[in-house]
C-alpha cells in the first residue's frame, strides 16, 4: 500500500464499564477505554470519477470464541442482525455521498466494498504490580491483502492479583477498485489453484479503508450504536469520497 496514507485518527472517548472479577468476593474494577476510527486513502486516485458500488452480501466474521453453527453466529447473520445492519449502514452512507448501488453482482461497479468483523476475547490473571494490554495485530480481509492495526493501552494495578476478561470488536471496511478486482477474479478463474498473492496475479488496488475498533460491553444495543457511530465517523473524516461536493 505504497500510495495509501492515514487521513485521520478519531478517538471517541467513552466510559466503558468492564467488570473484572478479582480474588475478593463481590469486588469489581471499572476502567476507562476508548473506541477508535482510522481511515486510509489512495492519494493518487481521483474519487470524483466514481459512480457505482457493490457491497458483499454479508459481513465476513473472524472470531476466537464464536464458531459457525453457534447460536451467536446465527444471531449475527439473521435478518436484522449485526451483519445486515452493518451492510445496510455502509451502503446508506455511500448513497448519501452520491453513489449508486449495484445490487445483483459485482458486474461493472466502479468499486467493491468488503466488510470484515473480528471478535476477540482476552482473559488472564494480573499479578500486582504489573501491566496488561492488547494488540490486535495482523489479519486477513475477505479480498487478498493484509491489514495492520491496534493500540497499546496499559493499566497499572497494585496489591495482589485479579482475573480479567474482555472482548473487542474490530470492523474493517475496504473499498477496492472494481477493475482490479475483476482482473484478479478472472486470473484465478483461468488459473485454478493459484494463490492471489502469486507474483503473476493481478494486483488489487485499495482506494479506501476504514478500521473501527472498540471494547464490547454486556449491552448489545449500546455496542451496536457505537459501531454505527464509528461507520458514520469513518465517512465524515473521508470527505474526498463525497461525490456531491
Amino acid at each position: 500500500m505504497k500510495n495509501m496514507r492515514l487521513l485521520k485518527l478519531f478517538l471517541l472517548f467513552a466510559i466503558i464499564p468492564i467488570a473484572i472479577s478479582s480474588c475478593y468476593k463481590n469486588d469489581s474494577v471499572y476502567t476507562e477505554d476508548y473506541s477508535l476510527v482510522l481511515t486510509y486513502y489512495d492519494t493518487d486516485f481521483d474519487y470524483s470519477q466514481l459512480k457505482t458500488f457493490y457491497v458483499r452480501d454479508s459481513v465476513g466474521l473472524i472470531s476466537d470464541y464464536i464458531e459457525k453453527g453457534d447460536a451467536a453466529w446465527d444471531d449475527i447473520y439473521k435478518p436484522g442482525g449485526v451483519s445486515p445492519q452493518i451492510r445496510n449502514k455502509v451502503a446508506s452512507e455511500l448513497k448519501a455521498y452520491g453513489y449508486t448501488q449495484v445490487m445483483d453482482s459485482l458486474g461493472n461497479a466502479d468499486v467493491a466494498i468488503n466488510l470484515v468483523l473480528t471478535l476477540v476475547r482476552t482473559e488472564g490473571v494480573v499479578y500486582y504490580p504489573g501491566y496488561w494490554g492488547y494488540y490486535p495485530g495482523y489479519w486477513w480481509g475477505y479480498y487478498p491483502g493484509d491489514w495492520y492495526g491496534g493500540y497499546y493501552p496499559y493499566y497499572p494495578w497494585y496489591g495482589g492479583s485479579t482475573y480479567y476478561q474482555y472482548k473487542t470488536a474490530n470492523l474493517m471496511i475496504e473499498m477496492a477498485d472494481g477493475d482490479s478486482l475483476r482482473n484478479l477474479l478472472d486470473y484465478l478463474d483461468k488459473n485454478p489453484g493459484s494463490d492471489p498473492t502469486d507474483k503473476d496475479a493481478p494486483q488489487m488496488r485499495y482506494l479506501w479503508q476504514a478500521f473501527i475498533n472498540g471494547i464490547l460491553t454486556e449491552n448489545n444495543s449500546y455496542d451496536m450504536d457505537r459501531v454505527m457511530s464509528g461507520i458514520e465517523q469513518s465517512f465524515k473524516q473521508s470527505e474526498y469520497l463525497n461525490l456531491k461536493n
